[in-house]
């Protein structure tokens, strides 16, 4: 389990050869393999830093003996993991039942950073999209924003 001081982390699924975002870190982010840190199992994901990180770092015995000597570690612990699991879940419901349209404005606000600091490419495997689907998107968006509000402004094209 990992807490993030400066940079950017990705969580990476391997699926018939091809990269999924699953989730972008940034700092004060807490994260983790979750099934493969608890189970202490190799797992089939992989975080890759972005960029250049400074994180602080525990293994999984020593958070068995935080947990012995601090008893109330483990409230804290268990509502980081709570947050944690509502933040996937509404990511998996945003997948399943959004538009890519609704994924992309709703990934831009609730996590905007993503959409300030991670490559299209990336973003559109999060979204479940290729980076063309999301490329039109994105032009799709800029033009009815542009349609309604007959602005020319940079402020309203789409990151």
């Amino acid at each position: 389990t990992y807490f993030l001081l400066e940079g950017v982390v990705m969580q990476i699924l391997m699926v018939n050869n091809k990269e999924i975002h699953e989730q972008f870190f940034f700092p004060s982010d807490f994260f983790s393999e979750y099934q493969s840190f608890y189970k202490q199992k190799p797992s089939n994901r992989v975080l890759s830093a972005k960029t250049n990180v400074t994180l602080y770092q525990i293994s999984y015995h020593s958070l068995q003996l935080i947990y012995e000597r601090i008893p109330h570690f483990q409230n804290l612990s268990r509502k980081l993991l709570e947050e944690n699991l509502n933040f996937i879940m509404d990511l998996n419901s945003m997948l399943v039942n959004d538009s890519p349209a609704e994924r992309y404005l709703r990934l831009k606000e609730m996590r905007p950073e993503v959409i300030q600091e991670i490559p299209q490419y990336m973003i559109a495997t999060f979204l479940g999209m290729t980076a063309e689907a999301l490329s039109r998107l994105k032009g799709r968006l800029a033009r009815a924003r542009f349609d309604n509000n007959g602005d020319k402004s940079n402020s309203n094209l789409p990151n």
